[in-house]
């Protein structure tokens, strides 16, 4: 079972003060100044460990329950098949041009996905495999239709190549 953590903000008073430290090789360590309020939560391994075993412990619980839902169904073969075909993953790459001067971007591009989904509830997934004329900045998913959506990024780069994956959205 998992054991929820209550996370505490580190407060000082007063806050986002430093005391600045010269070193011997040259370099300067920064120290909160200031009384200490409330201790923050330590961000450690074992903290985000225990984040990541509950996270795993709800997936692997959720695919028991849903392999026994499946089970139960009288139609098994008829729901499987169903399910295979509405969940299928479409995935695509796509050239995002810019040719507008930094910092304006007009790289923005509507794509159309060749299933038509039942609801705008799906996940894109996009990673980015090349840009040229400088640096991409953030890639933005916009605008997601039941047949599309848009992206685009806003860095100063000329051209970005895109992988994208579309998941979800069948299943209402």
């Amino acid at each position: 079972m998992y054991n929820r953590r209550i996370w505490q903000d580190s407060v000082r008073d007063p806050e986002r003060t430093y005391k600045q430290t010269q070193n011997a090789d040259g370099t300067v360590t920064m120290v909160p100044a200031g009384k200490e309020i409330q201790k923050g939560t330590n961000q450690s391994q074992t903290n985000f460990n225990a984040m990541e075993d509950g996270i795993q412990d709800v997936n692997i619980a959720m695919a028991i329950i849903f392999q026994h839902y499946l089970l139960k169904e009288d139609e098994f073969g008829n729901r499987i098949g169903t399910l295979e075909e509405d969940s299928t993953v479409e995935t695509g790459e796509i050239t995002l041009t810019n040719s507008s001067k930094y910092p304006f971007n007009n790289s923005i591009k509507t794509i159309s996905l060749a299933k038509v989904r039942d609801t705008t509830n799906y996940y894109v997934e996009v990673e980015l495999k090349s840009y040229s004329g400088g640096l991409p900045g953030d890639i933005e998913v916009s605008a997601k239709a039941l047949n599309g959506f848009k992206v685009e990024f806003n860095g100063s780069a000329k051209s970005v190549v895109l992988k994208y994956q579309v998941k979800g959205g069948i299943l209402s």
